[in-house]
């Protein structure tokens, strides 16, 4: 689970989406203020600043980084009046990666990272009427199937209660630690 307490993209989400839900509670108490711009032409640009700024604390690692281009590039889609298609975003959040850092190739971050992300967009498409408990086991148990020839080849070694493990500390460390961690900040 030692990967759930590093700086992640769910985590700089988590910080921008609070940012925006805080905005648009300042703007309900000042309506007037934003009679001219709508609040919903603001909401892209503005998860993006928080994520930046997130981001900056963190110290900009490659999955932050990751995630930062990816939201630049639905915030562009959607200001473009597109919705983003998510394996585009991916694509491209690939390929800018590389053009950025060329060499990330070689970090284990970069092969974790965009296979996670592969992986969780390839499990949404998958329609399922599961309870949602099963459907969280289910993807971890993806997760570990597919990354653990990745992560053994990486770091040697694998940990066979990993899945056991993430699936009740990830949404506890998501939903609980890391909110509390940022309201404490």
């Amino acid at each position: 689970i030692s990967h759930l307490m590093a700086i992640s993209g769910p985590h700089v989400l988590l910080f921008a989406w609070a940012v925006c839900w805080l905005f648009r509670r300042l703007v309900g108490c000042f309506p007037r203020l934003f009679r001219y711009q709508p609040l919903p032409g603001m909401h892209w640009p503005l998860m993006l600043l928080a994520a930046v700024g997130y981001g900056a604390l963190a110290g900009f690692g490659l999955p932050t980084v990751r995630t930062l281009i990816m939201l630049a590039v639905c915030t562009v889609s959607r200001l473009g009046g597109r919705q983003p298609d998510s394996w585009a975003v991916l694509g491209q959040s690939l390929g800018l990666v590389l053009l950025w850092q060329p060499l990330s190739v070689h970090a284990a971050g970069f092969w974790l990272s965009f296979g996670v992300v592969a992986l969780i967009q390839l499990f949404a498409g998958w329609k399922s009427h599961q309870p949602s408990w099963w459907q969280a086991a289910r993807l971890q148990f993806w997760l570990f199937a597919v990354l653990a020839p990745i992560t053994l080849l990486i770091f040697g070694k694998l940990s066979l209660i990993s899945p056991l493990a993430n699936l009740p500390a990830s949404p506890v460390v998501s939903f609980l630690v890391v909110p509390l961690a940022i309201g404490g900040l």
